[in-house]
């Protein structure tokens, strides 16, 4: 397909590099494999709060995007948000709206603002994967750690993988900015900073499983070591043994004394929420025949094979109910359910609460977490 593509980006971003979108998304690549008719197609990419618009003018495509938008029933202010070297914002659906027809009037062409507002609302889903992306939301009062960076390092901590921790954090510092917490100074932010990642891990921790005195002394600590440093070296490299520390203890608490194959099919299920992973397809991993597997998990864990699989889900649909703006539905597609209803279902079953009451209201589920609950099925 010969084409040209222009990306409007211009008036939207602050352009940190001459190059700012490189290595994390391919406009070419995404034109080629979806070739858009119509004059106008907006798309919502799945996994992501982002929209790309592509403008279609002959045989030229102009894409705007990727960007956030914001929920019509948004409370919070429009923030920042990093993408590869690209400082992204926020816009609402009436801001959308205006730039598209700005652009649609520029290019010498009409619709009516009645089909680009239908459009806005129903956009069309795509997978797309984007790389090299930052995991910071900045806003004018500082900045606080997002739902993309914090799973990395989540999984990473829950596989008890300090490769995967220094990886996460090296992406983190290498995207040029981690936000304005503090003005004293480079060394008091990053401090600060790093007070944020370890409280952020700190509830994963408790998610997971680990008693609250335990989990608020360790929190204690390693707040009191960050404080402690003298220099931005030795605070990144006590962020990093900090969160390496927090995994060998997560581990430790949670899988203590369980069996290896145990341990592997808690830690195989646990980092991939989202994958409807089958007992054949598990016990095939572990070397191991269906039907003792399932046995075998069911007499250690107190519960089947497929309830873990859904508490791992649910305890998931917390974090991203807590940590993201997605809807309902958007979770439940993520995490593959077969629809928001059967999501709600489950929730409600396990938590006792709806995902709403959740959303609205954070603290109900404070004292819930999946290791808790298997707890409470043992007596």
């Amino acid at each position: 397909m010969k084409c040209s593509i222009y990306l409007l980006q211009s008036a939207l971003i602050k352009k940190d590099k001459d190059n700012f979108l490189a290595g994390t998304f391919n406009p070419l690549l995404f034109i080629h494999n979806h070739v858009p008719r119509r004059l106008i197609t907006i798309y919502k990419l799945k996994g992501h709060n982002l929209t790309l618009v592509v403008l279609k003018s002959r045989e030229t495509y102009y894409l705007l995007g990727p960007l956030i938008v914001k929920s019509v029933d948004s409370k919070a202010l429009a923030t920042p948000f990093l993408l590869s070297n690209g400082h992204f914002k926020q816009f609402s659906q009436d801001q959308l709206i205006t730039i598209i027809n700005l652009c649609i009037n520029l290019l010498g062409a009409y619709v009516r603002p009645r089909k680009i507002r239908s459009r806005c609302f129903h956009p069309t889903d795509v997978n797309l994967s984007l790389k090299g992306t930052a995991f910071i939301s900045l806003n004018e009062n500082g900045a606080h750690v997002n739902y993309a960076f914090e799973k990395q390092v989540n999984d990473a901590l829950l596989d008890n993988n300090p490769a995967g921790i220094h990886t996460a954090l090296k992406l983190l510092y290498n995207s040029g900015r981690i936000g304005i917490l503090s003005d004293k100074g480079t060394l008091r932010n990053l401090i600060d900073f790093g007070i944020i990642v370890i409280s952020t891990n700190i509830r994963i921790a408790l998610r997971n499983g680990m008693n609250f005195e335990l989990a608020y002394g360790l929190n204690d600590y390693y707040v009191r070591r960050l404080e402690q440093q003298t220099s931005v070296h030795a605070v990144i490299k006590c962020i990093e043994d900090n969160l390496i520390d927090l995994s060998q203890q997560i581990n430790h608490n949670v899988t203590a004394g369980q069996p290896p194959i145990i341990v592997r099919a808690v830690r195989i299920i646990s980092s991939s929420p989202q994958r409807n992973l089958s007992a054949n397809q598990l016990a095939s991993q572990l070397n191991t025949s269906p039907n003792y597997f399932s046995a075998f998990f069911k007499k250690q864990m107190g519960v089947t094979f497929t309830q873990f699989k859904m508490l791992v889900k649910i305890n998931a649909a917390i974090v991203l109910l807590e940590s993201t703006n997605m809807s309902i539905a958007e979770i439940a597609s993520y995490l593959n359910f077969n629809d928001q209803a059967y999501l709600s279902n489950q929730f409600k079953k396990y938590t006792s609460y709806s995902p709403n009451q959740v959303r609205n209201n954070p603290i109900l589920v404070d004292n819930w977490s999946l290791y808790t609950y298997l707890n409470s099925t043992h007596h």
